[in-house]
């Protein structure tokens, strides 16, 4: 009986969300959504995306009301042309279809990564935990309200990690994680532990369908539109590092017409939990102004010494026991989560991507040992449920802080320490 309880629980309150959902939709124009399929047109228009200029006679159908002086497209063409299938439909009515499509991605990923738990009852506490937990957390929520794409780079990794742990089927696994590269390019050292041993072949393919989808999309387009990009993304990483945004939004831009956009967006604050906040903080403390380019460079060298510190020990561990499938997966789902942690600005909605890692370790957080651990996580997922907003400091900030850093502590802890067989877990999840 306990359990139906708990499960009717956790759908009402992921039902909560849903119901916030639909009012988001239609009070608030997305606009990360409106973004990317603003760049997803000009590029099958023949328009760089990346350097396109907001003037008066410019087609509505291109407008980025939220612009400032910088555009805003801070997004790869593979990434664009996921989103252009539909760009030719009004805004409207794409708004309302991402939503779904956002919503259909979460629960499908979340079946698939139940699927990948081996016990039973691990299984049903994931489920609970992904339902009443993620689905009803202010994260996602803001996920779906901006409009975001994290969501669908999970679903992809976890068609992945389905076909590899339940029908070993290594070459279409590397398919879809190809595809989830090509959204997301950090996503590219998930591969990094398949390159050596026996499953090579889902590592190569990976690869190779990434490179293919790059190559497609340069012929579609042009060899600039990536250089342009790249330097886009420079320019906004430097603005970032140095306290400072990139102008401000021209207010004639905001009354100019657009073809259906609403600019209204979700009050609260989304915690940026990067390197950028770090040395800011650090920078302050230590009453320093130190050069963009130079902390820009200090992040890239952390991320690379934690990158290798992770990889090095991943190695050793290689030479006394045989590497599971479990294993590699788990590495590079650290390495993966780890590189996006340094990236110049991380917004909170991208803690739906801790979906992944919450299946690998759900099996060894109910060992006795670690229930502590296991608690610890819950309660800080459940934090955001909390009135934080009407205190009078930031406390929403400090606890997605919390949970980002919890998560990957536990993420890093496992993928270091290595974990016990998957069949001695099961037995004692269900001896417990």
């Amino acid at each position: 009986m306990k359990y139906w309880i708990l499960i009717l629980l956790a759908c009402g309150m992921c039902l909560v969300n849903i119901w916030h959902t639909f009012h988001d939709v239609h009070d608030s124009g997305g606009t990360d959504l409106r973004v990317r399929v603003v760049g997803a047109r000009a590029l099958l228009r023949g328009i760089n995306p990346y350097t396109i200029e907001d003037t008066v006679d410019l087609d509505p159908a291109l407008r980025d009301p939220d612009r400032e002086a910088l555009s805003r497209c801070t997004y790869h063409p593979t990434l664009l042309y996921f989103y252009a299938p539909l760009s030719s439909l009004p805004y409207p009515v794409q708004r309302v279809i991402w939503a779904v499509l956002e919503w259909i991605a979460f629960l499908v990923s979340v079946g698939l990564l139940s699927a990948c738990v081996p016990s039973r009852s691990a299984r049903f506490w994931f489920c609970v935990s992904a339902i009443g937990l993620f689905g009803s957390s202010w994260f996602w929520r803001l996920h779906v309200e901006r409009g975001q794409y994290y969501i669908f780079i999970v679903l992809f990794i976890s068609l992945g990690m389905w076909l590899l742990l339940r029908t070993k089927q290594f070459f279409a696994a590397g398919v879809f994680w190809g595809i989830a590269i090509c959204l997301r390019p950090t996503a590219a050292v998930l591969v990094l532990p398949w390159l050596t041993g026996a499953q090579r072949k889902v590592g190569f393919t990976a690869i190779a369908t990434a490179a293919a989808a790059v190559a497609g999309a340069t012929v579609m387009g042009k060899l600039e539109y990536w250089m342009d990009f790249l330097q886009l993304s420079r320019t906004w990483e430097l603005s970032l590092l140095a306290g400072a945004f990139a102008g401000n939004a021209d207010p004639d831009v905001i009354s100019r017409p657009t073809d259906g956009y609403n600019t209204t967006i979700m009050d609260g604050y989304a915690a940026n939990l990067t390197f950028v906040s770090l040395s800011r903080s650090i920078q302050t403390m230590c009453a320093s102004n130190l050069s963009p380019v130079v902390v820009a460079r200090t992040g890239k060298v952390l991320w690379l010494i934690v990158l290798a510190l992770i990889w090095t020990i991943h190695l050793k561990r290689r030479h006394r026991q045989p590497v599971r499938i479990y294993d590699r997966i788990l590495v590079g789902v650290c390495l993966m989560l780890v590189t996006d942690y340094f990236l110049p600005i991380r917004v909170e909605y991208a803690d739906v991507m801790f979906l992944i890692p919450m299946a690998l370790l759900m099996p060894v957080l109910m060992l006795k040992e670690f229930r502590g651990l296991m608690l610890l996580a819950a309660s800080s997922m459940l934090i955001n449920h909390a009135p934080l907003s009407s205190l009078p400091f930031n406390a929403a900030a400090i606890a997605a802080m919390l949970r980002s850093f919890i998560v990957m502590y536990l993420v890093i802890r496992f993928t270091v320490n290595g974990v016990p067989e998957l069949n001695s877990i099961e037995n004692s999840s269900n001896q417990a």
